[in-house]
């Protein structure tokens, strides 16, 4: 419950009809007659306000009428006759069920001469709720491959499934990240793709959920880290001409399995004007099963032509690709 003094003279008069000094009621409120609650969740629970008030002259205050501007409101006097000196207050009652805008008006009737009539009034909003579990999303990817992350949507009761609006959008452009929000059965599906083309980076964005009340947009922060499943080096392909034909060129590429990456499967092409397979001799090292030196060895007409070299393992299942320096 909240208790607010509000200060308002006006009801005493020193001289009425030519009658001086006549013992007279004096209605005191202190500070403002309006109050702003602003946003404010449903509830069954209704809000209570108070303004308190004083009988600051020398007679009975009576009180003989307090109405409600709206059904929105219950309004009271308490109590209704107050003595010289003695405090009471005009309490409100607010229904906060409804969503949307409300403002009530508690219109006061007393035996006050100069302002029988007094008002105070409130303004609330009452503004629908969405929570989410979890309130923020971290994954990792590899090229080619997808992932579906749940979140549980915890609606007010106030708040109807059919009007929450779910949408994924991106904090900044992502690589070759596609990002989908559903809604399914009250729960909240985003789909985080990679494409086989995708670099290693770190992708992030936020899933906005809308109840439909006008209420602020619920946000679900996501992050994607794209980790490629061939690890190479050198990351920038340079072609040095061979010694022993003086016509070819030729270079080192040393590739490393993450996860379950095949490599015995490898293809390797030049990629210019068009792809094409490029020939290498595999060098495997027992002493660690994931790495592969790939030598290549190609004309130099043929490499000039070339802007990258495209690794790919197992059936096109992983792709890397690597820019030629010039």
């Amino acid at each position: 419950m909240t208790f607010l003094f509000l200060s308002f003279t006006g009801c005493e008069v020193e001289k009425v009809h030519n009658i001086e000094r006549t013992a007279l009621p004096k209605l005191e409120l202190g500070g403002d007659d309006f109050i702003d609650l602003g946003s404010v969740e449903p509830s069954d629970k209704p809000i209570e306000l108070e303004f308190i008030i004083l009988n600051g002259g020398s007679a009975p205050l009576v009180i003989s009428s307090v109405q409600p501007s709206c059904q929105c409101s219950k309004v009271s006097a308490v109590p209704e006759i107050l003595n010289a000196g003695e405090r009471g207050s005009i309490r409100m009652v607010l229904d906060r069920k409804k969503l949307g805008p409300h403002d009530a008006t508690a219109i006061v009737h007393c035996n006050c001469i100069v302002n029988p009539i007094f008002k105070v009034k409130a303004n609330w909003d009452v503004q629908g709720t969405i929570s989410a579990s979890p309130s923020e999303i971290s994954t990792d990817l590899h090229p080619g491959t997808s992932k579906s992350i749940f979140v549980r949507l915890n609606l007010n009761e106030n708040v109807e499934l059919k009007n929450v609006l779910i949408k994924s959008i991106l904090d900044r452009e992502g690589n070759d990240i596609e990002h989908v929000a559903v809604l399914q059965n009250g729960i909240c599906k985003l789909t985080l793709s990679a494409s086989a083309h995708a670099v290693s980076q770190i992708t992030t964005g936020v899933i906005e959920i809308k109840s439909g009340t006008g209420a602020d947009p619920l946000h679900v922060h996501w992050t994607v880290s794209v980790q490629n499943r061939l690890s190479l080096t050198p990351k920038t392909v340079w072609f040095r001409t061979n010694s022993e034909t003086g016509t070819d060129v030729h270079t080192q590429i040393l590739v490393r399995a993450i996860d379950s990456a095949d490599l015995e499967n490898i293809q390797i092409s030049g990629v210019g004007d068009v792809e094409m397979a490029l020939p290498y001799r595999e060098t495997k090292l027992p002493s660690d099963e994931k790495l592969r030196i790939f030598d290549l060895s190609i004309s130099k007409e043929f490499a000039s032509k070339l802007n990258a070299i495209v690794i790919r393992t197992g059936d096109n299942e992983f792709e890397v690709e690597v820019p030629i320096g010039k």
